[in-house]
């Protein structure tokens, strides 16, 4: 039998935090809204695509999954979609 190495749960939890890509999107306004948060910095094509990543759950606003598109985003809020947060400042 070959043995594995077992790495520690906490371990593994630095690692996956050390490979998330951190962004700060600059905005002008008093808001913004999450599906446009997506199209504008890029992580998704189009208002249907980013749509589509929030009705799935796939998103999370402050930590929290986030299911409505037309959430109002202001500055200090922290969007996380696949590898990347989004800081809103």
């Amino acid at each position: 039998r070959v043995q594995v190495p077992r790495t520690s749960f906490k371990a593994m939890r630095r690692l996956k935090a050390s490979l998330i890509k951190e962004e700060n999107i600059e905005i002008t306004t008093e808001y913004i809204k999450l599906d446009q948060l997506l199209k504008f910095c890029g992580a998704a094509e189009s208002g249907s695509m980013a749509k589509e990543f929030i009705l799935n759950g796939e998103v999370y606003v402050n930590s929290e999954v986030c299911t409505a598109r037309g959430k109002k985003l202001v500055k200090g809020d922290c969007v996380k979609f696949g590898d990347t947060k989004f800081h809103v400042c």
